[in-house]
C-alpha cells in the first residue's frame, strides 16, 4: 500500500487507511477539571433553570476514586495543581472547532460538530476546515466550512448555523493522584487561555521535544494555574444600545518554577542513567561487556581521526573534467528514477517556479480528510486530489500553505491554477 492510499479519518490524528480507525481515540481522561460550576436560578413564573457560575478555583469531576484522591491531596479549591506534561505538543493541546446541543457545551450537551483540525500544531486559530457532523442516528458527514475570523464570528453559513466555537483542551497527568498511563483534562473556551497554553507548551517541546517529561523536577514540576485577569466585554443596556467593558475573567496558565539551564541539566544526567557510558554503550552493549573499545565513526580509539573508508578506484580527477566524468566529455542530466517525479513537459515555467514548486511540494495538508499528506501525495489521487487543491486555491487565506499550494500549482497543475487565478482576478 503506498502513502497515496492513506488519508486522516480521525481529528487531528495521523493519517490511516480509507476506512480504518485509528486506535486511540476512545481513551477518555480519568478526571477532568472545570472552571466554574452550575448552579440553580428560579424565573419569575416560579420554574427552575441551571445556569454556569465562574469560579476562582478548580473544580473536579469524573471517577469517583480519583477525585476522592485529588481532593485529599489539593482540598476542595485549589488554585494550582502540578502537572506532568505528555510527549509532543499534539498530545498536550487540541485547539479545535467544536459544537455541541442539549446543553452548550461538554458539560452536558451532545457532540454535535468537530474540526478536524488541531490548530495548536499550526500556530494559529481560525480559517477553513472541515468538520464531522454528527446526525441523530449517530452517523457523520463531513463537511467543510470557512470556520470562524478572529474575532470567533463564522464565516459562513455552516459555521453560522451550527454554532461552532474554539475549544482548547489540555491534557497532562497529576504524578500525586493519577497513575502512570493515566490522564486528566482541562476544556476552556478562552482566548486567553488558549494562548496563554499554547505559548508556554510551545517553549516547552521546542526547548525539550519528546524529553520534555524528563526536563522538570520531580518535586517541584510544572503547575497548571488559575488566576485572575481582565478581559473587554460588550454589554448591552435596557434601550438597547451596546457599550464595551472590562469585566473580571480568570485564565489558565502553566507557570515553570525553575531555571532553563536547571532543566537542560536534569535531562543530560537522565540520559546517562540510561546509557551511562554514552550512546555507544545503548547500540553496543555486547562489546562492551567483552572489552571491545567502541569509538565513534569519526574518532578513533586514541582521539584521533579515523582512517577514512576507502572509495572504489576510478579514474583520478587529472583524468576526468568532473568527478566520474572523463575527460573532454560533459555531464549529462540523469535520467529520473522509476517513478520519480518530474515536471510536466507541457508546463512552460522557468527554474525559478519549479524550484519553489518542488519545495512546496513536500507542504503537509493542513486540513480535512486529506491532512497529514503531502501536496505531491495529494495530486497522485487524481481528480479527488486536484478537487482538494482547487478548494485550497479558492479558500485557503492564511500563509506558509496558502503561498505554497500557489506555487505547487504553477508548475503541477497548471490548469486548476489559471482556472484559479483568473476567478481572483476577476472577483
Amino acid at each position: 500500500m503506498s502513502s497515496t492510499d492513506l488519508v486522516t479519518r480521525q481529528p487531528g490524528q495521523l493519517a490511516v487507511p480509507q476506512g480504518a480507525r485509528a486506535l486511540g481515540q476512545r481513551v477518555k481522561p480519568i478526571i477532568r477539571l472545570g472552571m466554574g460550576r452550575k448552579v440553580e436560578g428560579t424565573r419569575k413564573d416560579g420554574s427552575t433553570y441551571t445556569r454556569p457560575e465562574k469560579t476562582d478555583h478548580f473544580t473536579v469531576r469524573g471517577d469517583e476514586r480519583a477525585v476522592a484522591k485529588f481532593k485529599s491531596v489539593y482540598g476542595d479549591k485549589p488554585k494550582s495543581v502540578k502537572i506532568m506534561v505528555p510527549s509532543e505538543l499534539g498530545l498536550a493541546l487540541d485547539i479545535s472547532y467544536r459544537a455541541f446541543v442539549g446543553g452548550g457545551d461538554e458539560d452536558g450537551g451532545r457532540p454535535l460538530a468537530l474540526g478536524f483540525t488541531n490548530f495548536a500544531t499550526l500556530g494559529y486559530v481560525g480559517g477553513p476546515d472541515v468538520l464531522r457532523v454528527w446526525r441523530q442516528d449517530g452517523t457523520y458527514a463531513e463537511v467543510e466550512t470557512l470556520g470562524l475570523d478572529e474575532r470567533g464570528a463564522p464565516l459562513d453559513e455552516i459555521a453560522k448555523d451550527l454554532k461552532i466555537e474554539v475549544y482548547a483542551t489540555f491534557t497532562f497527568t497529576i504524578p500525586e493522584v493519577l497513575g502512570w498511563g493515566s490522564f486528566a483534562a482541562v476544556t476552556s473556551k478562552g482566548k486567553k487561555s488558549a494562548d496563554n497554553l499554547a505559548f508556554k507548551l510551545g517553549q516547552i517541546y521546542s526547548a525539550f521535544g519528546a524529553k520534555a517529561p524528563w526536563a522538570f523536577d520531580r518535586d517541584e514540576p510544572p503547575m497548571l494555574v488559575l488566576k485572575p485577569d481582565t478581559a473587554l466585554m460588550r454589554f448591552e443596556d435596557k434601550d438597547g444600545s451596546a457599550k464595551w467593558g472590562k469585566t473580571k475573567i480568570f485564565v489558565l496558565d502553566v507557570v515553570i518554577p525553575e531555571a532553563f539551564d536547571k532543566m537542560v541539566d536534569r535531562i543530560a544526567a537522565r540520559q546517562r542513567e540510561i546509557a551511562p557510558a554514552g550512546p555507544a554503550a545503548a547500540l553496543y552493549p555486547a562489546a562492551l561487556e567483552a572489552g571491545t573499545e567502541v569509538s565513534s565513526p569519526e574518532e578513533s580509539g586514541d582521539g584521533q581521526a579515523a582512517e577514512a573508508v576507502s572509495e572504489p578506484e576510478g579514474p583520478s580527477s587529472s583524468e576526468t573534467g568532473q568527478a566520474g566524468v572523463p575527460a573532454g566529455t560533459s555531464a549529462a542530466e540523469p535520467e529520473p528514477e522509476e517513478g520519480e517525479w518530474k515536471v510536466p513537459e507541457s508546463v512552460a515555467t522557468d527554474d525559478a517556479d519549479v524550484l519553489a514548486a518542488n519545495e512546496a511540494a513536500e507542504a503537509i495538508v493542513p486540513f480535512g480528510k486529506h491532512k497529514g499528506l503531502t501536496l505531491r501525495e495529494l495530486i497522485e489521487l487524481g481528480a479527488e486530489g486536484e478537487g482538494r487543491i482547487r478548494w485550497a486555491l479558492r479558500q485557503w487565506k492564511t500563509d506558509p500553505f496558502k503561498s505554497q499550494v500557489w506555487a505547487f500549482a504553477k508548475v503541477y497543475v497548471p490548469d486548476v491554477y489559471e482556472e484559479c487565478k483568473g476567478s481572483a482576478e476577476g472577483s
